[in-house]
């Protein structure tokens, strides 16, 4: 660095920037009126700064233009975040200009990295993804580039151009610098990508910028584990358990470190104390959304194996091999990436990875699962977190449908049917519709499920011993539930100019909630042909209700091709059913 512009950086620059600083802290305590009141006082000294350097025609001078360009950037990122975000664009279009991009110099490498992400942030919040893709993958290979060289870059313009020039040559901290760099650049890509859609990349890019975190000792504890276990749901998603395990366990770890250095902090601060409680109560969340993923892989894997039981070939198509013999050999191939700094080995040995095959082993994902929505439930309470309270009810109600399928007693298995129709309609009794009707909807649906599944169990307990009023009573007083419920869940769409507004989400719900109706009305125990004949009618008149529905709404037929088979082929078998008992 030159005399003149090191005594310039000292007498100008540095006192400038420092006062920058000052009310750019100053900024989050702006009053609702003037939100940006410290930002623009702050880029009042940046825009007098830069006049004065102009002013000098010191353009050709590298450093000098470096400087510009460091200023530059910073003005940039103040218009992006006053909202100006054309202007801001202007700035970084302005810095890039100064330095030299294709094969940049020591001292720029960083500022360029810095200007590539403030561009790909830019994009990304205009719903641009290619152009935020174009600036980030750039920002990547400038890293990539120039981890090569043997010569350290300069270190960020905070601590470098702007702040101390004796650092801008050979300075260790510049590795630091571009190492932190690179991890922002790796979290924007995972951000950009998932909100394209392309989850693997953005599952790729997320667990790469957790682990570089992690390596670096730069993190957030309670920030690292949100995003860890929202990485987790990826990979459950995908069936590779084994990954969303290490990485559930790992948050975990983290987390008790956390608390354990923090307990006076804790104790000092009711607000610290309650975001720690709600990662707790989120990440038990995640827990029991992964009990119930591998519990369901492994119900569905029970199904195809019946199937399979009654075939006298193995399927070509997949060489004879069962769908749970695919999931293992895709939990072996796809090896689990795990985060060296952490041991964790004794919390992954809670919980297993492989999908049950008999009902202990379905019971100990249950039983984990359990507590984890105990724990959720105490963070969660209805009166202050109503949506998430009836969700983590809705999945213990799912922990009970997925254990009864393991269950072989048949009075165990409608117990637990009655713990399901026992807290879904404890909480849909508590709910305002007005307020939460989609949770209400969900819950009409899920209580229609249970009801009916009950009654179902009960005919087969009818199936064995002989039947009385008593017991065919109250068989048809379940399935009366079932129907009531179901009937709640479709008249929450009835509207006042048509019969019913159905959104397009909800089709396949509602068309299958009047075929829930239809065929409950064939199952009711009659006491006679005269209330059996009616009980069929309203059976065929609903069925013919959803031909004529689904004719009006073609583009839900591909969805419920099978159903509508099968109404079919009822609207011609009922009217022979009814002239038979006369």
């Amino acid at each position: 660095m030159t005399e003149e512009l090191s005594a310039f950086c000292r007498e100008q620059v540095y006192p400038a920037y420092e006062q920058y600083l000052e009310y750019f802290s100053k900024w989050p305590s702006d009053p609702e009126e003037k939100p940006y009141d410290s930002l623009y006082k702050g880029r009042d000294s940046l825009v007098k700064l830069l006049d004065s350097i102009e002013a000098l025609d010191k353009m050709a001078d590298h450093l000098w233009g470096l400087l510009i360009a460091s200023l530059r950037l910073q003005l940039g990122k103040n218009y992006i975040d006053c909202e100006e975000k054309d202007s801001g664009e202007r700035q970084l279009k302005e810095c890039l200009k100064l330095l030299s991009d294709k094969e940049p110099r020591p001292d720029e490498v960083v500022v360029l990295m810095q200007v590539h992400n403030q561009q790909g942030i830019l994009w990304a919040d205009r719903s641009e993804p290619d152009k935020a893709l174009e600036h980030l993958l750039h920002a990547q290979t400038l890293y990539e580039n120039y981890m090569g060289r043997a010569r350290p870059p300069s270190p960020s313009l905070e601590d470098s151009v702007l702040r101390d020039p004796m650092s801008l040559r050979d300075n260790e901290k510049g590795w630091d610098s571009m190492e932190n760099l690179h991890t922002h650049t790796l979290y924007y890509l995972a951000q950009v990508y998932t909100n394209t859609g392309d989850s693997e990349k953005g599952a790729k890019y997320c667990h790469a910028t957790l682990k570089r975190q992690l390596e670096s000792g730069q993190y957030d504890a309670i920030g690292w584990s949100l995003h860890c276990a929202t990485l987790s749901q990826y990979y459950i998603s995908n069936n590779h358990f084994a990954q969303a395990r290490h990485c559930l366990a790992s948050v975990d770890h983290v987390l008790a470190k956390w608390k354990d250095a923090n307990q006076d902090k804790m104790a000092a601060d009711e607000q610290l104390k309650e975001k720690y409680d709600q990662t707790i109560a989120d990440v038990c969340c995640c827990w029991i959304k992964y009990c119930i993923s591998i519990l369901t892989v492994a119900v569905s894997h029970k199904k195809l194996t019946t199937e399979e039981e009654t075939e006298t070939a193995p399927d070509n198509s997949t060489n004879g091999k069962t769908k749970m013999e695919d999931l293992v050999e895709f939990q072996v191939e796809k090896q689990v990436e795990k985060f060296q700094q952490l041991s964790v080995d004794d919390l992954e040995a809670r919980i297993a990875v492989d999908p049950p095959t008999n009902f202990e082993q379905a019971r100990s994902y249950f039983l984990f699962a359990q507590e984890k929505v105990e724990h959720a439930k105490s963070f969660f309470v209805l009166d202050s977190y109503a949506s998430n309270y009836a969700a983590i009810v809705q999945d213990h109600s799912s922990l009970f449908r997925l254990l009864a399928s393991f269950e072989q007693e048949v009075d165990r298995k409608c117990k637990m049917q009655k713990r399901r129709i026992d807290m879904l309609g404890d909480i849909d009794n508590q709910l305002n519709p007005q307020h939460y009707l989609v949770v209400c909807r969900q819950l009409s649906f899920e209580l229609g499920e249970a009801y009916y599944e009950l009654a179902e169990l009960k005919m087969t307990i009818l199936e064995k011993i002989p039947p009385t009023r008593q017991s065919i009573s109250k068989i048809n007083r379940l399935l009366q539930s079932s129907s009531s419920n179901f009937h709640k869940f479709v008249e929450s769409f009835s509207a006042k100019e048509i019969e019913y507004d159905v959104p397009e989400d909800y089709l396949y719900s509602f068309v299958m909630a009047r075929l829930w109706e239809a065929r409950i009305f064939t199952r009711f125990v009659s006491s006679g042909n005269e209330e059996e004949k009616a009980n069929i009618r309203k059976a065929l008149s609903l069925y013919q209700w959803i031909v004529k529905f689904t004719d009006k709404h073609e583009a839900i037929k591909p969805q419920i091709q099978s159903e509508l088979d099968i109404c079919c082929e009822m609207i011609e078998l009922l009217p022979n059913k009814i002239a038979l008992l006369k």
